[in-house]
């Protein structure tokens, strides 16, 4: 189990009695509650226009702030992972996408919480980006311009990144 959850997940929410840790969860004795413990689901929208330029945010906040990112965010619980990733796009660059392929998936740790990234191609309907919420720069790259590796904000969109530029 990762650290996170020890170190996070002490008392138990129902009763106030402190956890048990076994191997893959969390235990409460006294009322037999369980904590199994996963990680937060969030994505990567690579957004191509018309021209197949591809869409990089330069991030508005730390961690890694003025580097450039992908477009996407965390999943809220009432929402799919696609409808995830089409309201984060909206959120960021005020433009409707529809999702056109799946890219993959990354574990990952962000601010000590781990995290599962799933990534998407996707088309832009309108083409006019507008950087909004934690975008502070939006910025369509030809492929074979893109920013350099030292310049993406985190190693497991770089990954992705790389793994949707032999897709697209």
């Amino acid at each position: 189990m990762h650290p996170f959850y020890n170190e996070n997940f002490i008392i138990c929410p129902r009763c106030g009695a402190s956890f048990s840790n076994l191997e893959d969860h969390l235990y409460c004795e006294a009322c037999q509650f369980k904590i199994y413990p996963h990680p937060s689901p969030a994505t990567s929208v690579f957004i191509l226009n018309d021209k197949d330029q591809l869409l990089l945010a330069k991030r508005k906040f730390e961690p890694q702030k003025d580097m450039w990112d992908s477009v996407g965010g965390f999943v809220n619980t009432d929402e799919s992972i696609e409808e995830g990733a089409i309201r984060e796009a909206k959120e960021e660059t005020g433009m409707d996408v529809t999702i056109e392929q799946t890219v993959g998936t990354v574990p990952d740790i962000y601010l000590g919480t781990p995290t599962i990234t799933i990534a998407y191609i996707a088309r832009a309907v309108n083409q006019t980006a507008i950087a909004g919420d934690d975008a502070a720069e939006l910025k369509w790259f030809e492929l074979d311009q893109l920013p350099s590796d030292s310049e993406i904000a985190f190693k497991s969109v770089l990954k992705l990144l790389k793994k949707s530029i032999k897709l697209i």
